[in-house]
């Protein structure tokens, strides 16, 4: 059942990141049918799980509108504060981060509060990382996910303005050692271009 269901969730995913965002609904409508009703744990993990992808589709559409732009920018977030709150419920700390750390490193500049965001960037960046040493398996594996991705995000916030090049250039040098970037975006586009822009402020 558990191989399963993260199957399923996989498959949300993958409709999510193809932009299909009315399979993404459907699918999710489906998961949530197939949960076992025996323990709310899990249960609160799964639905986690998905609203974070139901969180991501609302973000995505943010930046495809201009017109409604606004509104999913709302919804995204509306939605990436009840999954924390899931996987807190659930016990599953990596899975608490991930919303978080979306809300501070995308939404909160969206709406023009890029300093709160590169606060709250920091602080989950560092309970990201303590996690990785506590945890083992997958869930330490997400925890570096969740360090990753924090990364990247501040690194975003910092190099375009010029700001703490000493902060951006250890940043670079962490996610060199990240295991999931070496794992799995060490090729990606969009890790080739934010670390290129890094490195050009860094050698300024």
């Amino acid at each position: 059942m558990a191989r399963d269901l993260e199957q399923m969730r996989q498959d949300i995913e993958e409709a999510r990141r193809a932009r299909k965002w009315r399979l993404v609904n459907k699918l999710a409508r489906r998961f949530v049918r197939s949960l076992p009703s025996d323990s709310r744990v899990e249960q609160l993990k799964y639905i986690a799980a998905v609203d974070y992808e139901r969180h991501m589709v609302a973000w995505e559409r943010a930046k495809k509108t201009l017109l409604f732009r606004h509104f999913w920018l709302k919804r995204s977030r509306q939605i990436a504060e009840v999954s924390a709150q899931e996987a807190l419920a659930a016990g599953d700390r990596p899975g608490f981060l991930f919303p978080y750390i979306n809300i501070a490193g995308h939404l909160l500049p969206a709406f023009g509060e890029w300093q709160l965001g590169l606060a709250m960037l920091r602080v989950l960046i560092n309970e990201a990382e303590n996690l990785s040493t506590e945890l083992v398996g997958p869930d330490a594996y997400r925890a570096y996910r969740n360090a990753m991705n924090g990364y990247f995000l501040i690194i975003r916030l910092l190099a375009p303005r010029r700001m703490n090049k000493e902060e951006v250039q250890m940043l670079v040098a962490k996610i060199d050692v990240n295991p999931v970037y070496r794992g799995e975006y060490e090729n990606a586009d969009w890790a080739v271009r934010d670390l290129k822009a890094a490195n050009e402020f860094i050698k300024q």
